[in-house]
């Protein structure tokens, strides 16, 4: 029994040092959890997904076309198809695993601008790229059509902090150097939106960082950076 207590307890202490945080001025608390381990956005039980806002369920499918676009079709309750193609050559990536696949998944969604409205997080590999490079697309209805949400980012002042000076001038959008991205609960249970993002300057290609950002109405203004080491380049999702 000691010898099986003394076994966990030597595992924890080896994990423990898996992990380096950086907060941002915005954030004191900095989790240091394995980045893997936070769950994507679902519905909560009963609850639908509603886009335009009339009560009536909704939903969105995402598919891959003549390898030359992804095309996003979102049938609304009432009967209504509204579709939106990506140009690009393509895979879809499961948002559960955040592998490349070839296998169509579901889109998660999310009311990021609190109007009552769920949006739409579209997440896409390059296909037969080296790398597990991603594009993000956030998209929501207006008056019957697609509308695609801003992705830049508002940092909080850091001329106090000029180690992440260097860091921040890398990313201005969540779409530079992205790895992917989750949908993620904050500390008052409001929605953040999580990138992974391949940090050219200081990660040494050992490791990520990861940007939890909420929707302004114009921007995605970050909260909370994280540093982990605990994925690598070469073996990003495992």
């Amino acid at each position: 029994m000691r010898m099986r207590i003394f076994i966990v307890l030597l595992c924890c202490f080896l994990l423990s040092g898996c992990q380096y945080s950086a907060s941002l001025p915005a954030a004191d608390k900095v989790e240091t959890e394995d980045m893997a381990e936070r769950d994507t956005e679902k519905p909560a039980d009963g609850k639908i997904i509603d886009f335009d806002g009339d009560g009536i369920e909704d939903a969105a499918a995402l598919s891959i076309v003549d390898k030359d676009y992804a095309k996003l079709t979102v049938t609304l309750g009432r009967g209504k198809t509204l579709e939106e193609e990506i140009p690009g050559w393509w895979w879809f990536v499961d948002h559960e695993t955040g592998r490349d696949s070839l296998e169509q998944t579901d889109v998660p969604v999310c009311d990021f601008d609190g109007d009552g409205k769920d949006e739409m997080l579209i997440q896409l590999a390059f296909a037969g790229s080296s790398g597990p490079s991603r594009e993000i697309h956030i998209f929501k209805v207006e008056n019957d059509k697609l509308v695609e949400l801003p992705l830049d980012y508002i940092f909080p002042d850091i001329s106090d902090q000029p180690d992440k000076i260097e860091f921040i001038s890398q990313f201005k959008n969540i779409n530079d150097h992205c790895f992917g991205a989750q949908i993620i609960r904050g500390d008052d249970n409001e929605p953040l939106l999580r990138v992974r993002q391949d940090d050219l300057v200081t990660s040494n290609y050992y490791g990520s960082w990861y940007i939890d950002c909420v929707f302004s109405g114009h921007d995605w203004v970050v909260q909370r950076l994280t540093w982990s080491r605990v994925f690598t380049c070469g073996n990003a999702d495992e």
